[in-house]
């Protein structure tokens, strides 16, 4: 059946006057109007202007290039720092770390050659009443979260619910989904409360799908994850993306410049000595991103100066009088420098231990 503006029309004045047929004897014309709305048609694609661009079936869009090389990494920018990778709660509670809803997957997936135009990415197939009032999503029976396990409708509506209840941003956005139900084993449709609004069905495609088998389950510790609060805990996904390893808490350079006596004993083929250092310690480019303690998180880049002791011994190697080699070197190193994670707290002492060998 070929969806026209003449045939929606024509079902929708049939489904409207149904009841009233059906009282007054011709229950054929009711029943054909109930069977044409129930007749609609599965579509890989749905667009609010036009005809679909691309057919069912097709492999790629026509501004992506499938023989690409695939190969070294590419290194985007990102403003802020991030405690968060829970998209749920983005906005909300926390920093979401930059690409995080890259992680999971949408229900649809929009066409950048084609205006309001979506294409079936979990879901294979979409569908809805002639007035709007409900959308239908198949999803695709291959597609699999980063485990193994495939994407389910309970996935669907487990996202829906927990967007809806924990996001007021996304409540909003849903709004007008007044009820969900499985209709099939991988069928899906969502009842809106009131007909007429076209868009409804786009906007549901962009849905991030979500585990729900990980997040109502346990991390590595024991604790159950609990998807109304912030983690950085790399979440299950089902996208083509997925966090690999984070990145370190602090970075930036340290330098030390340090002046003091050595105490020695030279033998024939081994010296061994201690030494007592005194001066200078540096902090240059520090970047914070996260705490792992967890109770701040912020960016900042900034040098620090401080005194700095180190008490150390370690044990020289003699090839002759004049050339040897250090076989090891331990220390203790002893600064002054202001608490990294809570740069207003006043300076604090922290100290180190470093082995080196040449």
């Amino acid at each position: 059946m070929r969806l026209t503006r003449r045939s929606v029309v024509r079902t929708g004045v049939l489904a409207a006057l149904s009841p009233i047929l059906d009282r007054f004897g011709a229950p054929f014309l009711g029943a054909s109007a109930r069977a044409q709305e129930h007749a609609l048609e599965w579509k890989h694609g749905l667009s609010l202007f036009g005809e679909l661009k691309y057919p069912a079936g097709f492999k790629h869009f026509d501004y992506v290039n499938p023989s690409a090389p695939k190969a070294g990494s590419v290194r985007l920018m990102a403003v802020g720092t991030f405690d968060n990778f829970n998209e749920v709660v983005s906005g909300l509670k926390g920093s979401i770390a930059a690409g995080a809803g890259m992680l999971s997957d949408t229900l649809l997936a929009p066409s950048l050659d084609e205006v309001s135009t979506d294409y079936g990415l979990i879901a294979e197939a979409v569908t809805h009443a002639s007035d709007f009032s409900s959308a239908t999503f198949r999803l695709r029976a291959n597609a699999r979260h980063h485990d193994g396990k495939p994407v389910t409708v309970e996935d669907v509506i487990f996202s829906m619910q927990a967007f809806k209840k924990h996001s007021p941003m996304t409540a909003a956005y849903y709004r007008h989904v007044t009820k969900m139900e499985q209709t099939g084993e991988r069928e899906v449709i969502f009842i809106f409360d009131a007909p007429g609004n076209r868009e409804m069905p786009l906007i549901l495609g962009q849905l991030n799908v979500l585990p729900k088998h990980w997040w109502e389950g346990t991390d590595a510790s024991g604790k159950k994850r609990d998807i109304s609060t912030t983690t950085l805990e790399p979440p299950l996904g089902c996208g083509a993306y997925r966090i690999k390893d984070l990145p370190r808490p602090v970075s930036g350079s340290a330098y030390t410049y340090l002046f003091g006596p050595q105490f020695s004993h030279r033998g024939e083929h081994w010296t061994p000595f201690v030494h007592a250092l005194f001066g200078a310690a540096r902090l240059s480019d520090i970047q914070v991103s996260t705490v792992p303690s967890g109770s701040a998180f912020f960016n900042r880049s900034f040098s620090q100066n401080s005194f700095a002791t180190a008490l150390g011994m370690g044990l020289d190697g003699n090839f002759n009088k004049h050339i040897g080699v250090r076989i090891f070197q331990v220390e203790y190193l002893l600064t002054k420098f202001t608490c990294i994670s809570m740069p207003r707290r006043p300076p604090k002492p922290s100290t180190a231990g470093r082995l080196s060998s040449s």
